[in-house]
């Protein structure tokens, strides 16, 4: 009673409100007992009633079984009934046959319908005619023939099929499987292919063998990569940039890499750039499609391409379009899931919309630091020089004679010689160019599309085994016989693009260039400006001069080496060996 006196009528309301939560919540948890323990019965029940139900279904089954099988057996029996007593009645009545075996028993039969017995299931035998009475012998019942083993057999195995009632249909104890598993889809396959992005350790990613495997397991021989990098206003620090500098415009570059260059262009990425880490995110749902051809394109219209580095993270928002064939060249189907997928890359086309750069917040805070006490710095020391060339403060001083000294003193002011000035933040240079690639691969990429332009010229230098500027004037005088114009003078400096001639003998009057080629003008355009310059040597060192830029040293201080992205004659750049068309 003191307990309940001391508290106060909040308290009691809580106690009470709590009380009743809890008597609520075991009515609650009471009544869904209750209603599991209902469901509960209620599926027992309806488990009974299907019981039941196959039970008197099966009863049903077996009694027609049993039925059928009692209308066959009484058949037969009729008809062995027929067939004993049309043979009895064909035996001559001087043959009495063999008393039956005093263990057998005799069976009743049927009257026969053949003539009216005079005992049933026996014959009678008349006596034979003697001059002496004999005994007239008492009939005998003559048991029928059994019938046939095979017969019985037959008859057995049937009332057994019959009587026999299955509860369930069992499945087949044998079923086909195929020569291998059923391959992966295309879906299946990009996502293999986006996990094969990611080397488990920096070091597997500056390996040239592991990126070299990964192009050989994932893409076509004759396979294309195009990159299509983001706007140069895309992130928020260059649109801040172009608004300063009142250039709204943005641009954006693509890069065609054949698969020849593919294991270079990953290798780069780690090697060059100094990437520590690259992986795919998805994250949106792949769509399938498939081309009249037998190729599926699947599409990922959002995806993010994150790329780690030292001290900074560079996430990529794309947009991917795969287009999967299936490699006729793959040899034999393989018993391993993974391997048996006939799918393989024949156009990867990945298209980048927008970046961010984020950098380590410790280099940022180190460098405010830093700033901050160089400002505080410089700001102590204007206070302390203005202090003292600011004379004290009279009250007697007139108006005229402040104004005059505030004006000395902005004299002195401007003859200050400055403190020692604040130096600039020093934050972290960013990886990633206004286009969001790193300095040195947009350098990389840059050679590789031109020199993969250059691809026709310079199998075609080779295979003739002629100089840049030969080259160019032959492949120049080529184009004007296939599309039927008469070369300029060489004293000419303009010629004339609508001068025709007769095409001569065994000439092609296609009007379309070959493939990779570029239009006469331009052609001997080259051809005259590489007349005004040092002759390059033989086409080799004209494939080292355009193939060296892409080492890393040559990438960093735009020199030519020859220990470049690859020798021409390798596969991409220059695939074809000396004499044999390029691949387009």
């Amino acid at each position: 009673m003191q307990m309940q006196q001391q508290l106060t009528p909040h308290q009691q309301a809580q106690i009470q409100a709590q009380a009743q939560a809890q008597a609520q919540a075991q009515h609650n948890a009471v009544l869904q007992q209750q209603q599991m323990q209902q469901q509960q019965q209620m599926a027992a029940m309806h488990q009974q009633q299907q019981l039941q139900q196959q039970q008197h279904a099966q009863q049903m089954q077996l009694q027609q079984q049993q039925q059928h099988a009692a209308a066959l057996h009484q058949q037969q029996q009729q008809q062995i009934q027929q067939q004993h007593s049309g043979m009895m009645m064909v035996q001559q009545p001087q043959q009495p046959p063999p008393p039956p075996p005093p263990h057998q028993q005799q069976p009743q039969f049927q009257p026969n319908p053949m003539g009216p017995p005079s005992r049933a299931g026996s014959v009678l035998v008349p006596p034979r005619p003697s001059a002496t009475p004999q005994p007239q012998p008492q009939p005998q019942h003559v048991a029928p023939p059994p019938p046939p083993p095979h017969h019985q057999q037959q008859q057995q195995q049937q009332l057994r099929a019959m009587s026999s009632t299955p509860s369930s249909i069992q499945p087949p104890s044998h079923v086909p499987s195929l020569p291998y598993p059923h391959p992966l889809s295309a879906s299946a396959k990009l996502f293999m292919v986006l996990a094969d992005h990611s080397p488990p350790t920096p070091a597997v990613g500056k390996d040239m063998t592991h990126w070299s495997q990964m192009v050989l397991r994932h893409f076509l021989p004759n396979a294309t990569l195009r990159y299509t990098t983001a706007p140069s206003s895309s992130s928020s620090a260059a649109a801040a940039a172009a608004a300063a500098a009142g250039q709204p415009q943005s641009t954006t570059r693509q890069f065609d890499l054949p698969s020849g260059f593919l294991p270079r262009y990953f290798w780069l990425h780690f090697a060059l750039c100094g990437m520590s880490h690259m992986a795919f995110a998805v994250t949106s749902t792949p769509q399938e499609h498939e081309l009249p051809t037998g190729s599926m394109v699947v599409t990922l219209p959002t995806c993010t391409l994150i790329q780690q580095f030292d001290g900074s993270v560079v996430v990529s928002y794309c947009a991917l379009r795969v287009t999967f064939a299936r490699d006729t060249n793959a040899s034999g189907a393989s018993s391993s899931p993974l391997m048996a997928n006939p799918w393989k890359v024949e156009f990867w086309d990945l298209a980048v919309k927008r970046f961010d750069e984020a950098i380590d917040r410790a280099a940022i805070a180190k460098a405010v630091g830093a700033w901050t006490t160089a400002a505080e710095a410089y700001a102590a020391a204007v206070k302390r020089e203005l202090a003292e060339m600011t004379p004290p403060t009279s009250a007697t001083r007139t108006t005229r004679k402040r104004k005059k000294e505030e004006e000395e003193e902005a004299a002195n002011l401007r003859t200050l010689p400055p403190p020692v000035p604040v130096p600039a933040m020093s934050v972290p240079e960013p990886v990633a160019n206004e286009n969001g690639v790193h300095v040195r691969l947009m350098r990389a990429l840059e050679i590789a599309d031109v020199v993969n332009c250059m691809k026709d010229i310079i199998l075609y230098s080779q295979g003739m085994n002629l100089g840049a500027l030969q080259t160019l004037q032959k492949m120049a005088s080529l184009i004007d016989q296939q599309n039927g114009t008469a070369p300029p003078p060489p004293s000419s400096a303009a010629p004339n693009p609508h001068a025709t001639v007769p095409p001569g003998p065994g000439v092609s009057t296609s009007s379309n260039p070959p493939s990779g080629a570029t239009s006469t003008d331009q052609l001997r355009s080259d051809a005259t400006s590489a007349s005004s310059t040092p002759h390059m040597g033989s086409t080799p060192r004209l494939a080292e001069h355009s193939l060296g830029l892409m080492s890393p040293k040559g990438v960093a201080n735009g020199t030519a080496s020859p220990a470049g992205l690859g020798h021409v004659g390798q596969q991409g750049i220059g695939e074809s060996g000396p004499g044999t068309p390029s691949r387009s």
